[in-house]
């Protein structure tokens, strides 16, 4: 599951639903790509569905094993994705994004994984381009800066 919540291009804009991971271990690294998507809404007024690919690495900082059935770990990852918005007023939006992670997992060995993770994501800001007579007013720097909560159940 992900929830996600920032702004595309200075407005207001959210997506909850699914996310789905193939991650493969090489000792305290892992290696993941996602395909996540939701119902979206931008601002108070439009809706749509979003849906996102990407690919990163995480990195298991500290582990803390629970006898010999499992470990408590914490989390550090780096990603890259692009995310696309179909709007129900039939705009679409693509965009890509960069962005960290810091998480914890509750790993049974063998068996299964519950993972929770908070992550910072960035993304490029639309830069519409203006003809101006005489001199051009300032345009305040819209930020696409949003934070994202990705939990997840793994085997």
């Amino acid at each position: 599951m992900l929830a996600h919540a920032g702004n595309l291009d200075g407005v207001r804009a959210s997506t909850v639903g699914g996310d789905l991971e193939l991650a493969l271990a090489d000792q305290r690294w892992q290696y993941f790509t996602e395909l996540g998507g939701g119902r979206a809404h931008l601002g108070d007024d439009i809706g749509g569905l979003s849906g996102r690919a990407g690919i990163g690495v995480r990195w298991i900082a500290r582990s803390v094993q629970l006898e010999r059935e499992g470990a408590i770990e914490m989390t550090l990852e780096a990603f890259t994705g692009v995310e696309r918005y179909w709007w129900d007023t039939g705009a679409r939006r693509t965009r890509p994004d960069l962005g960290a992670g810091v998480g914890w997992q509750l790993r049974w060995f063998h068996h299964i994984t519950l993972r929770s993770t908070a992550r910072v994501v960035f993304a490029p800001s639309d830069r519409d381009l203006a003809v101006c007579r005489g001199e051009c007013p300032a345009r305040m720097s819209a930020t696409n800066a949003g934070l994202m909560a990705v939990i997840g159940v793994s085997r």
